[in-house]
């Protein structure tokens, strides 16, 4: 059943792109992706956001602004519970876990990892987010389960 149907707005942000410039990471002209993905909103994907260069480049400073911004989009929003699907090494600049030369100060997300955040205030301007204790302890309990079975264990 689709989105529509059920109720869900879909959007498409190109602030959410993988944080390099690697070709599988790099997304397409919008024409592409309008030619590949017919029913997809693209409305806001627009110009040359795949090029990698001023809000889309991939250094430290620009990838912080970049997720600044799409944190501050989505705290905007109307919508109380929001689903954002993005990318692994650019989830570490979403969350703040980056120093200042872009180094991830915390272990790899895993595929298809969800956790929840809620934003630290209504009213910070960089829209800082925390992980939310229930997903804190979830992923502790998931990583103990993969230890014992790894030992044989469970």
């Amino acid at each position: 059943m689709p989105c529509v149907e059920r109720g869900l707005t879909v959007l498409t942000l190109p602030g959410a792109e993988e944080a390099s410039s690697d070709p599988c990471d790099t997304g397409s002209d919008v024409e592409v992706l309008k030619s590949e993905f017919p029913d997809v909103d693209l409305s806001n994907v627009h110009g040359e956001w795949f090029v990698h260069s001023g809000l889309y480049a991939t250094t430290p400073e620009a990838l912080s602004a970049r997720a600044k911004e799409l944190r501050r989009f989505v705290r905007s929003r109307k919508e109380k519970e929001v689903v954002l699907v993005s990318h692994g090494f650019f989830n570490h600049y979403l969350t703040g876990d980056v120093n200042e030369k872009g180094e991830q100060t915390t272990g790899w997300w895993r595929e298809a990892e969800i956790r929840t955040f809620t934003f630290e205030s209504e009213n910070d301007g960089d829209a800082k987010i925390k992980e939310t204790q229930e997903s804190v302890d979830l992923r502790i309990k998931e990583a103990e389960s993969e230890e014992l079975a790894k030992r044989g264990l469970n």
